[in-house]
């Protein structure tokens, strides 16, 4: 399991953060440090591929920093029907982010992330698909 510690250096290093950005102890500063992690990286984003580049992205940055992490859920999901596909419209995954703070606290953080198809029918056989992400609380 990552430290809070370890993970601030990395993210120093790397020019994500400065000294400043960094309020030690706090589940939301995690939370913070986390995200500009990912933004400074453009996870977020359209991808056009059949085989989720912006999941497998996420995922080797995540396993680079030493994040640990658990897969959760990955469940397709349909808003509509085509009624000539019956295909889904999206993807959801779910991850558990696992983090100790510099107290001994252990936090299990959510990241919900989606990925919706955009294509001109709106479903996984455009293969193209709009990458979010956000943080549960």
């Amino acid at each position: 399991m990552i430290t809070q510690e370890s993970f601030k250096n990395w993210m120093l290093k790397i020019g994500v953060i400065s000294e400043n950005d960094l309020k030690l102890g706090s589940k939301q500063s995690i939370i913070n440090n986390l995200h500009k992690l990912l933004k400074k990286n453009n996870i977020e984003g359209r991808y056009h591929d059949e085989y989720w580049a912006g999941i497998k992205k996420l995922e080797k940055l995540l396993q680079e920093f030493g994040v640990d992490y658990e897969l959760q859920d990955t469940p397709m999901y349909f808003k509509h029907i085509d009624s000539n596909t019956n295909l889904p419209n999206g993807k959801r995954y779910k991850y558990n982010i696992n983090f100790t703070d510099n107290k001994g606290k252990t936090y299990q953080i959510p990241l919900i992330v989606t990925c919706n198809f955009v294509g001109k029918h709106g479903t996984m056989e455009d293969d193209v698909y709009e990458l979010n992400y956000y943080f549960a609380h």
